[in-house]
């Protein structure tokens, strides 16, 4: 799998490790960069989503179903690195657009 980075150039190379069908999936980035590239803080980095369900709170006072959670997780990064920020920003930005997408359909 290949996701797009900055440029093509920087195209990042994903291998999946882990995939459990409506549960968990996980990614590894094997790539490598020029340092001065940000897709290089990647290179042997996971990206692991998991889908879980929570019922509902006792102290809510409003009955809903079960609410969907997705929990993200990028590993293995050099928090020194001076591209941490830049991906750190770039992946809130994704999932904003994610969660917005899934809630409204309206990305």
């Amino acid at each position: 799998m290949y996701v797009a980075a900055t440029a093509v150039k920087d195209a990042l190379h994903l291998v999946r490790r882990a995939c459990i069908l409506d549960k968990r999936v996980e990614w590894e980035c094997n790539s490598s960069h020029p340092v001065e590239r940000p897709a290089s803080a990647w290179t042997g980095t996971h990206v692991i989503f998991e889908i879980s369900e929570s019922p509902p709170m006792s102290f809510e006072t409003t009955k809903r179903k079960n609410l969907t959670v997705l929990d993200f997780r990028h590993l293995g990064w050099d928090e020194k690195s001076k591209f941490f920020g830049y991906c750190n920003f770039g992946w809130g930005e994704a999932l904003s657009k994610l969660k917005r997408l899934l809630e409204s359909g309206d990305a």
